[in-house]
């Protein structure tokens, strides 16, 4: 097959709780219900999104996964019990040739505190180490952000140190924790079941 004649699959990531799978045109409302509020942003680089800037998030996600091969992954967090759009997972290849990604995750503010961005962690590391075969994730969050530093820890990642002023966003430096595990360190009976069949990636 050439190169630009892959077929784009639907990338499908099932949970106990969840369904991570590639975005659609119609989760803007989804999207902008929680991207809206300042809780949101609190440890982002953003401001809160009215709908119209959600709508181009949406736009560029949607064009970025026609594109292969696929090196960025903006997934919906849909709640399967409700059907609704509860957060999103976030997966990047840093650098194929080396094994390199990074994970993130954002949760619905009525539904934080449920374990639901542990549930999303968890099956991106499963993602990168079993079904790409990368061989470490990194996951980095703002130095004061305690709540997504215990989900790191939950996963099993391991604290790297302190990135100083390494972005200039929102008027300030932003300081942030890296943390990272490697392919060994995945458990072996938590995560994410991935659906064979449902996804076409080239690493």
């Amino acid at each position: 097959m050439g190169a630009g004649d892959e077929e784009i699959t639907p990338i499908r990531i099932e949970t106990d709780r969840l369904t991570l799978r590639d975005v659609v045109a119609e989760d803007v409302d989804g999207f902008h219900d929680y991207m809206a509020d300042p809780a949101y942003v609190r440890h982002l680089p953003l401001d809160p999104m009215d709908r119209a800037e959600v709508q181009a998030l949406v736009d560029r996600v949607l064009l970025r996964q026609a594109m292969p091969p696929r090196d960025r992954f903006f997934l919906a967090a849909i709640e399967r019990s409700s059907g609704r759009l509860i957060g999103e997972g976030i997966f990047k290849i840093l650098d194929a040739a080396n094994g390199q990604g990074e994970i993130g995750w954002a949760v619905a503010g009525p539904d934080q505190g449920r374990g639901i961005a542990t549930e999303i962690g968890r099956a991106l590391i499963r993602f990168g180490f079993v079904d790409l075969r990368l061989h470490r994730l990194i996951a980095r969050c703002e130095i004061g952000n305690d709540a997504s530093e215990r989900v790191m820890a939950r996963l099993g990642m391991t604290r790297e140190g302190v990135l100083r002023d390494h972005l200039f966003a929102c008027g300030r430096w932003w300081n942030s924790a890296q943390w990272s595990i490697l392919a060994g360190e995945i458990p072996q009976d938590r995560g994410g079941r991935v659906e064979p069949g449902h996804h076409d990636l080239e690493v």
